[in-house]
């Protein structure tokens, strides 16, 4: 969130270099900023990351990540994880994911985008159900106790 918040306070045409301790973000940038939309359909936070790589191309925003050891006594890195753990309970500024010209299509259940991969999160909604199903038959209702019908699901 801090990163598509540079990156939205960024001039046009602009040279930003981002210092990071965390690859994760790095890695996912430069990812979704690869023009494979193979991966595109892989990536975690894909709401972020199209925000990110939109305002990129339309600002003409030269992005740089370069990575910093975390806890390594940096004082901007300790200020940074300073302000990001105040900033966990401020008003989050969230994309307006319709608006983006690079998104076809956007997954959503019981009205709630999907951030993590799609085909991962149709698998974990068909288990769960076929799970659900088969606890609640009735040959195993006597079987089953509360306490092992946890540790199934």
């Amino acid at each position: 969130m801090a990163i598509l918040t540079a990156v939205y306070a960024t001039p046009k045409s602009s040279t930003l270099i981002i210092h990071t301790d965390s690859q994760a973000s790095i890695d996912s940038i430069n990812n979704s900023l690869d023009v494979n939309a193979k991966i595109h359909k892989k990536l975690k936070n894909w709401t972020l990351l199209y925000a990110i790589k939109e305002l990129i191309v339309v600002q003409d925003i030269h992005l740089q990540l370069v990575k910093v050891k975390a806890h390594s006594g940096i004082e901007h890195n300790k200020l940074a994880d300073k302000l990001a753990k105040d900033g966990i309970f401020q008003s989050k500024c969230i994309p307006n994911i319709p608006s983006l010209s690079s998104v076809n299509a956007i997954g959503q259940w019981r009205s709630k985008i999907i951030e993590v991969p799609l085909r991962g999160f149709v698998k974990k909604i068909g288990t769960s159900r076929h799970t659900a199903q088969w606890r609640l038959l009735n040959r195993h209702l006597d079987v089953m106790s509360d306490y092992k019908s946890q540790q199934v699901a």
